[in-house]
């Protein structure tokens, strides 16, 4: 996950360099990404358009063979490899998309890492100096609040 997330980071900075704002660069990354998954949304439709096309067939099928359960599974297997259909296509794009959604998660909560490349360490001692007087921080707001206290603050981490 965290090449994943390193790799969402880059995209995210570069982002980010061209509109300057995070909140549009956000929307910018998810247009590139809905961009980069429409072929393999392509394929999923048409493949459903498969199954819709099947449909009757396997209707008939389902009719002339009712309750012998194992013919009526080798007859739709046959009728799905006559058209070329792969039953768990529609899967693939919810895997995709939930990994994608896991990664932009890990870059958003943590913005110095994967977006700023501030390797662990350094940050770790910026959050040193930040918890130094502030008890109320917690790991969900830490990183968020170590980027504020740096622009009001710069005189302390230099």
């Amino acid at each position: 996950m965290v090449y994943i997330a390193k790799l969402l980071g880059f995209l995210m900075k570069f982002c980010y360099n061209i509109t300057g704002n995070y909140g549009i660069s956000i929307i910018l990354f998810t247009i590139i990404i809905k961009v980069l998954l429409t072929p393999l949304i392509i394929w999923v439709h048409l493949n459903s358009i498969k199954m819709v096309k099947m449909m009757p067939k396997l209707n008939e099928i389902k009719i002339k063979y009712f309750g012998d359960k194992d013919t009526i599974a080798d007859e739709e297997f046959k009728l799905y490899k006559q058209y070329r259909y792969n039953p768990f296509l529609s899967v693939i794009p919810m895997i995709i998309q939930l990994i994608l959604l896991v990664g932009v998660a890990t870059v958003i909560n943590h913005p110095l890492t994967y977006v700023l490349d501030i390797p662990n360490e350094v940050s770790q001692e910026f959050t040193d100096i930040l918890l130094v007087g502030n008890s109320e921080l917690t790991d969900n707001n830490l990183e968020f609040a170590l980027i504020k206290d740096v622009k009001d603050n710069t005189y302390k981490y230099i």
